[in-house]
């Protein structure tokens, strides 16, 4: 089986929330399926502002966070996830610790980004291979 690619990926730093949304909506038109956003303080008012659906997750729902945390772990290392090299990205992984992927310390953006990502390619009946995050 062929790895998924990841064709798309965004920092976004110190912007405000309807550019971060727009930039959300612009990736969702390129590249069409099912996406998820975390669903917990400032995401919660995200809904109201997707022109298309997007599932909401709640990271502070522990069992349902390491459930997503250990799907991505074992996707990475079955190397079901295939993509380009960026540093931003591969630092936040390379340098994690346990308590930011299964305890109450912060989890890096890029992190749940990938998470989420997956957690939507996973838990939905779409079939494909190229996503972005």
């Amino acid at each position: 089986e062929s790895p998924d690619i990841l064709v798309g990926w965004q920092r976004l730093q110190k912007t405000n929330y309807p550019d971060q949304i727009q930039k959300f909506q612009d990736l969702k038109k390129r590249y069409p399926g099912p996406s998820a956003h975390d669903g917990a303080g400032p995401g919660e008012v995200i809904d109201d502002y997707l022109e298309d659906s997007s599932e909401p997750v709640n990271f502070s729902t522990i069992k349902l966070r390491n459930k997503i945390m250990n799907d991505l772990i074992l996707a990475i290392q079955q190397r079901k996830i295939k993509g380009p090299y960026i540093e931003w990205m591969y630092d936040h992984f390379k340098y994690a610790t346990y308590e930011q992927f299964f305890g109450k310390d912060h989890l890096p953006d890029s992190i749940a980004s990938m998470a989420l990502a997956w957690y939507a390619r996973e838990n939905t009946g779409f079939d494909f291979n190229i996503w972005t995050c």
